[in-house]
C-alpha cells in the first residue's frame, strides 16, 4: 500500500534524525561542561540583574554562601556555579543591597534599624540611575523609615515582603535566562548537526529518495524502530557512523577507483566532467554521490538536503524519539490483522 510505504520513509527519516539528534547532544554537552557554558550565562544575567555594575557581581560571587556553590572539575579548576536557590540568592542579594546598614548601624538586640538599611541602600543607588529604579521596586516605602528603629516583630512583615520581592525579581529573571540560554543551545545545535551532517553525508533529500526506491533498507529500518530505546544512543561520538551502519542507514560519502589515475595531480583536483577526485596514498578515488562542479541546481539541492538535517538535530532526541513512538503506533494500526487459525470441526 502506498501508505504503508510513506510511513515507512517517515519512520527511517525521523531514526535517522534521532541518531542525528543524540550524536549532537553529546557534543552539545561536552562543549558546555568544556566552556562552562551555563556557568557564564548565569554570570552575565547576574550583571544584568545588576545594572551593569561589576562590582556587585563580584561581591555576590565572593559571598560565602554563593562560594559554597563552587565546584571543581577534574583538574582541579574551580568553576562558578550553573544554577543558585532563590533563597541563596535573596538572601544573599539582601545582603548585598543593604550591606552599609551592617556598618552603620547600632541596633539593640531584637531590633532592626530601617534608617540604616535606607543609608545603605542609598549607596546602591548612587551607582546608577537604573540601580535607583531597581531599589524603589524591590524596597518601596523604606525612605520613609529613616532614622527610625523599629521592634523585631514590627518589621517582619516588612522584612518578609522586601525578601519575596528579591526572590520574584531572581525568578523573572531566571525565566529570562531560560529563554536565551534555550535560544542559545538550539543555535549551537543548529551548527553541530549541520557539521556532522556534512561530516557523514546526512542528506535528508536523497536519503528520502533512497528510502522510496529501496524498500528493503526502509522495512529494516522500521524492524529496528520497534525496538529502539533512547538510551541505546551513541556513548561516543566517535561511534556515530558505526551506529549509522548498525542500523543500514544510506548515509555517507562514496567513491570509486578513477578510470584515469593521472588525473589526481593534486591531493583534491577536479576531473574534466567536473567531478571531484582525491589521492589517498597511491589510489586516486573520484566522489560519486556528490554533484558536479558545474551543477548548480544539484548543488542547491544538496545543501538544502544537509540543511534539513540540521534543523532536524536542532529539535533534540526527545523530540524525535517521541515522533518515532506515535509513527511506529500509527503503522501497527494500518497492518492488516492476522486471520485466526479456522477451528477444526
Amino acid at each position: 500500500m502506498q501508505l504503508d510505504a510513506i510511513l515507512e520513509v517517515a519512520i527511517g527519516l525521523v531514526m535517522m534524525w534521532l541518531v542525528l539528534s543524540v550524536a549532537t547532544m553529546e557534543i552539545q554537552n561536552w562543549l558546555s561542561q568544556l566552556l562552562n557554558t551555563r556557568a557564564k550565562f548565569l554570570e552575565e544575567s547576574l550583571l544584568e540583574m545588576f545594572k551593569g555594575e561589576q562590582g556587585l557581581v563580584d561581591q555576590f560571587y565572593n559571598h560565602p554562601a554563593i562560594k559554597e556553590l563552587f565546584q571543581k572539575d577534574r583538574k582541579g579548576k574551580v568553576k562558578k556555579p550553573t544554577w543558585i536557590p532563590s533563597e541563596t540568592f535573596s538572601r544573599v542579594a539582601m545582603e548585598l543591597l543593604v550591606a552599609a546598614s551592617k556598618q552603620k548601624a547600632s541596633v539593640a538586640p531584637g531590633a532592626i534599624s530601617f534608617g540604616a538599611m535606607a543609608d545603605g541602600v542609598q549607596q546602591v543607588k548612587d551607582l546608577n540611575p537604573e540601580l535607583h529604579e531597581l531599589m524603589d521596586h524591590l524596597f518601596p516605602g523604606l525612605e520613609q523609615t529613616n532614622a527610625v528603629s523599629f521592634g523585631i516583630e514590627d518589621v517582619q512583615e516588612k522584612l518578609k515582603q522586601y525578601q519575596e520581592n528579591v526572590e520574584t525579581w531572581f525568578d523573572h529573571s531566571m525565566g529570562k535566562l531560560s529563554g536565551w540560554y534555550k535560544e542559545n543551545a538550539m543555535a549551537m545545535a543548529f551548527f553541530i548537526g549541520l557539521g556532522l551532517a556534512i561530516i557523514f553525508n546526512v542528506d535528508t533529500i536523497n536519503i528520502t529518495q533512497r528510502l522510496w526506491r529501496e524498500p528493503t533498507i526502509r522495512q529494516a529500518l522500521v524492524a529496528q524502530a520497534d525496538t529502539y530505546q533512547l538510551e541505546e544512543g551513541v556513548a561516543n561520538i566517535t561511534e556515530v557512523r558505526g551506529y549509522f551502519d548498525s542500523l543500514a542507514m544510506p548515509i555517507g560519502w562514496s567513491s570509486v577507483p578513477a578510470a584515469e589515475p593521472s588525473v589526481c595531480k593534486q591531493l583534491i583536483t577536479f576531473t574534466a566532467e567536473g567531478d571531484i577526485a582525491y589521492r589517498t596514498g597511491n589510489e586516486c578515488k573520484v566522489m560519486v554521490n556528490i554533484p558536479r562542479a558545474n551543477n548548480l541546481w544539484g548543488w542547491v539541492i544538496k545543501l538544502l538536503g544537509l540543511m534539513i538535517s540540521a534543523f532536524a538535530a536542532r529539535q533534540g532526541a526527545p523530540f524525535w524519539f517521541d515522533m518515532l513512538r506515535r509513527l511506529v503506533s500509527l503503522r501497527s494500526t494500518t497492518q492488516p490483522k492476522k486471520k485466526e487459525d479456522e477451528a477444526v470441526g
